[in-house]
């Protein structure tokens, strides 16, 4: 993987999201203990990290449409320039609404860069050689990585300065990632193509995102299959610690066990996408999903934190094959000038299902037990993996069949 990103001239890339993603770990760590100490509130909790999603729920097809637009590496550098300002305006400014803006800021930041950067590696990567998998899984893996171990970089970096002063951290990471990429070119095969395509507004060019999907059928696929598969995970991150501290009786430390085994599952999983062959994407999704829910089904039924341990691994290695392949997916179908509205169109569906499961789930964890909860997610998942792929069995023979009409 790491010849890959050197072969690709990717390095300063991922130096600057190695660096930066450790910092976003560790501040959505603190960012929840910020808010609590200064609110005292679950409510205003609930509203900061909405608050976050919201920009990629309701524009998150705009500002792929303006990623389409723009260089892409113009568009990574304000992303990280917004949202290194949003890290400092939380820190320093207290009042509500300031974070509550700051956090929409944030979230509007996060919905530009990841597009222009999937999309960017699509470009800049040869696949004919075999690169854009290590490439994307290394690139996917790190930012998992991140996640995983950002409660223990917050826990270290708390021994000595206070909350505040790690989110003033996580707002310097993203200065310093905007720095880094002056120097990465993601529009390297792109530029004279862009030169000779028309200027709709972006709001046509959002609606042209939604027209060209009609005739990608596994793109369609990977966003419809990927938004249920995120929202089933959503709601089991609602049960986890009520089957930690209830069901299993491991406490605080088998519930932190739990998350961090899930994450390194996660990070594994995105870790062995790295050799997948054209062709053999949607098998690994589809895989990806029903380990995810036949793990998520052993640990409902769990009865010690043992088997539980192994179940949320495999759990998370499900999500992480999912996550990496359906990114693989969009690389390969979608056409280069479309990908940053198709890959923001894919968050903004995630988005959507990750808010609304995670609301459901609270409403069910509070009305079943926890290994309840586990069954209901684990057997959707395994119907989402069977269902995309009757729908795909299906339409393909129809899709031939137009070809060669």
């Amino acid at each position: 993987m790491i010849r890959a990103v050197h072969a690709a001239r990717l390095d300063r890339l991922f130096v600057a999201h190695t660096q930066s993603a450790l910092g976003t770990g560790a501040g959505y760590v603190v960012l929840l203990l910020v808010v609590y100490q200064r609110f005292d509130s679950a409510w205003a909790l609930s509203a900061i990290l909405l608050a976050g999603f919201l920009p990629s729920m309701l524009f998150g097809p705009l500002l792929g449409a303006a990623v389409d637009r723009w260089p892409r590496r113009r568009c990574a550098i304000a992303a990280d320039l917004i949202r290194a300002t949003a890290f400092v305006g939380i820190g320093v400014i207290d009042s509500f609404a300031a974070m509550a803006a700051f956090a929409m800021l944030a979230g509007a930041g996060e919905s530009l860069f990841r597009p222009a950067i999937l999309a960017g590696i699509a470009d800049s990567v040869s696949d004919d050689e075999g690169e854009l998998a290590p490439v994307t899984s290394l690139y996917t893996a790190i930012e998992d990585l991140g996640i995983t171990l950002g409660p223990a970089v917050a826990g270290v970096a708390l021994l000595f300065i206070d909350p505040v002063g790690v989110l003033l951290l996580n707002g310097l990471t993203f200065g310093v990632s905007a720095l880094l990429l002056v120097g990465v070119d993601l529009d390297r095969h792109r530029s004279k193509h862009h030169r000779e395509l028309g200027r709709p507004t972006l709001l046509a060019a959002t609606g042209e995102s939604f027209r060209a999907l009609r005739g990608l059928t596994r793109v369609n696929a990977v966003i419809v299959a990927s938004s249920l598969a995120l929202g089933f995970a959503a709601m089991i991150n609602v049960a986890e610690v009520l089957l930690a501290k209830e069901t299993l009786g491991a406490g605080d430390s088998g519930y932190s066990a739990l998350v961090a085994v899930y994450g390194i599952g996660i990070v594994i999983g995105a870790a062995l996408v790295s050799r997948v062959r054209l062709g053999g994407e949607m098998r690994i999704l589809l895989g990806g999903i029903l380990l995810f829910g036949l793990a998520t089904i052993g640990s409902g039924l769990a009865a010690v934190l043992g088997v539980a341990l192994i179940t949320f691994t495999l759990a998370g290695a499900g999500e992480g094959l999912e996550g990496v392949s359906g990114r693989l997916i969009l690389q390969r179908d979608v056409p280069g000038d479309l990908q940053g509205r198709v890959f923001a169109v894919k968050e903004t569906a995630g988005s959507w299902g990750f808010g609304l499961a995670f609301a459901g789930g609270g409403a069910l964890a509070s009305l079943l037990d926890p290994g309840q909860v586990f069954l209901i997610a684990g057997f959707g998942a395994i119907l989402v993996a069977l269902a995309t792929a009757i729908v795909l069995r299906r339409r393909a023979p129809r899709e031939v069949a137009e070809v060669a009409g």
